[in-house]
């Protein structure tokens, strides 16, 4: 993708001023923005035919583990425990998964320690 490609309007500007290819708009939760981010990693400007891709592709993997997981657990439900089960052999995906729920508790603990009390009289 060539630079006069990249959008400089408003709405191609990412929440941190980052400028996007035309047609990735950051709406602060967008999929194909996720995308775009993991592209980068392995290619600065990955053109749009692989973003298009690596979206369907992982959006059909996603879909396909979800269902999977709904039809270990109790139906129309998804839990940890049916993840767990589906990753159980996998020892990467295991730990991956596991190190990021316990840094998203440690966020979670971290945010309650910093909000202040709702009511000052408490104290």
């Amino acid at each position: 993708m060539e630079d006069d490609q990249i959008s400089k309007s408003p709405e191609g500007l990412g929440s941190n001023g980052a400028s996007y290819p035309e047609g990735i708009v950051d709406d602060g939760d967008s999929f194909r923005v996720f995308v775009y981010h993991i592209l980068t990693t392995y290619d600065p400007k990955p053109s749009e035919e692989l973003i298009n891709a690596a979206e369907h592709y992982l959006k059909i993997y996603l879909e396909t583990f979800v269902q999977k997981a709904i039809k270990v657990g109790r139906p129309g439900k998804l839990t940890l425990e049916e993840i767990y089960y589906l990753v159980r052999r996998d020892a990467v995906r295991f730990e991956r998964i596991k190190e990021l729920l316990e840094n998203q508790q440690q966020i979670k603990d971290s945010k309650k320690m910093l909000k202040p009390p709702e009511n000052p009289e408490d104290q």
